[in-house]
């Protein structure tokens, strides 16, 4: 990855998620304007670690800045997982600027990946963003995760919600990578065709088993084939899943259902229990004692991105939480995602021909 960015860092660490990262905006401005005020009882400022650290002044700045609802930002906090953080230069822990400000309120892509793996979950990390993302994506307790954006942006923010009237920028590739791929093939791929590509080899099986010891110890590296259409036939296939990860699409028919019908509370995540139906190919997932999601195919709710088994890990988090009907219609979209994710790791696979690629 090194030889292929020239900039790439890891994502933001905080110090104090309790405190400026929640599902809803509401809830997050309710606990930032107590914080910032001053007003709060002994009990508040243990939940949340209001104090100071040998690394990190965190009360210190607190009573020394006001609240800022601009600084207000969607973060993606786990795979499929966005949530709200309050994130400013000079009050965040550690803001990893210097690869935020491309992502920030811009037009861009990030690349995420690990640099090592403490592995006792399938080796599966690998995702993009298109906003703020948080170090432990993949794991809450395995190692930093590295985000390389596709684009540079020429300028800065200087502040926070600054806006661009002319954005310019560039690729992130180093001055090597660009003179390598420029000699690779008879056309010149777009930067997005590149991502593409690469993205396709690291959401492939074949590629993960064959380089499994060197990933994980060391950054990801991406072989290139020198075969044109073998190179086409993985961008688009990469760029296709590359979408479905965004979240770039909706699925109207929807695979997995929530046959009863809500009531008043009937919506809360207290126990997630997981059922497998008559079918051997289902799964049916009780959120409580009545109310459950159904017709998930069992490899769907198996899935894994980094350490975490996608689904099980959105709903657990969610425990004791009102699901509120954007969030059922943001599960059953994921569902369908990871379904087609499948499928598509399954026709890359397909399209390498042999290793070494060629």
């Amino acid at each position: 990855m090194e030889e292929i960015f020239a900039t790439m860092g890891s994502g933001i660490q905080t110090d104090r998620d309790s405190l400026v990262v929640d599902f809803e905006k509401t809830k997050l401005e309710e606990k930032l304007k107590k914080a910032f005020s001053g007003g709060y009882d002994g009990e508040f400022e243990k939940q949340h670690r209001i104090k100071n650290s040998s690394s990190y002044n965190f009360k210190d700045r607190l009573s020394a800045q006001k609240f800022e609802e601009e600084a207000i930002r969607e973060v993606h906090y786990r795979p499929f997982d966005l949530r709200k953080l309050y994130y400013k230069i000079g009050f965040t822990s550690r803001p990893a600027e210097d690869v935020m400000c491309h992502l920030l309120d811009l037009d861009n892509i990030g690349l995420v990946f690990m640099r090592q793996v403490v592995l006792n979950k399938p080796l599966s990390h690998f995702y993009v963003v298109k906003s703020l993302m948080e170090r432990r994506i993949f794991t809450s307790t395995e190692g930093a995760t590295y985000i390389a954006s596709l684009y540079l942006y020429e300028e800065k923010p200087p502040v926070l919600g600054h806006e661009f009237k002319k954005p310019t920028k560039r690729p992130n590739f180093t001055k090597e990578f660009i003179a390598f791929i420029n000699n690779c093939y008879s056309f010149k791929p777009t930067p997005e065709k590149i991502l593409g590509y690469i993205y396709a080899l690291l959401n492939s099986q074949k590629y993960r088993d064959r380089y499994f010891d060197l990933l994980t110890i060391d950054y990801p590296r991406v072989p290139f084939t020198k075969d044109e259409k073998t190179f086409k036939k993985l961008s688009d296939l990469g760029w296709d899943l590359i979408q479905q990860h965004l979240m770039n699409k909706q699925y109207s028919k929807r695979i997995s259902s929530y046959p009863v019908s809500r009531k008043e509370n009937s919506d809360k995540v207290e126990k997630v229990v997981v059922a497998l139906n008559k079918d051997k190919k289902t799964v049916r997932v009780n959120i409580n004692k009545d109310q459950y999601f159904d017709g998930i195919p069992k490899e769907v709710w198996n899935f894994y991105i980094g350490g975490y088994k996608v689904l099980e890990q959105w709903l657990t988090y969610r425990k004791d939480r009102e699901l509120s009907k954007d969030e059922l219609a943001h599960f059953h979209n994921v569902v369908n995602i990871i379904s087609e994710t499948i499928k598509l790791m399954a026709k890359i696979d397909k399209a390498i021909p042999a290793w070494p690629i060629e």
